[in-house]
């Protein structure tokens, strides 16, 4: 079956699916794009659950620490006091921040 590049188009733009995606939806489901939304959605939740148990073993930890002087320490708040923060992923895909 053809599928028109519109039609993939108009279904990319309504689901943020990639171009293949798509248009093995609309085949899978004969042009029906309405069908092909719930066929994407079905199959993005079937890969969410295979990813769900994966651990990510890249990634990164920063930490940031500000020295101040004890006169100055009764002026800073909370939101400025020293934190931690750490990000995974599950790719090597990662660009350095």
């Amino acid at each position: 079956m053809q599928i028109s590049a519109a039609a993939v188009k108009e279904l990319r733009e309504r689901s943020g699916a990639g171009m293949m995606e798509c248009k093995n939806a609309l085949v899978a489901t004969a042009g029906d794009i309405e069908a092909a939304l719930e066929h994407l959605r079905k199959s993005g939740a079937a890969k969410a659950a295979k990813k769900a148990g994966r651990i990510a073993t890249t990634g990164e930890v920063a930490a940031l620490s500000i020295a101040v002087s004890s006169s100055a320490r009764r002026r800073i708040s909370s939101s400025s006091r020293p934190s931690a923060s750490s990000r995974s992923t599950s790719t090597r895909r990662v660009i350095p921040g």
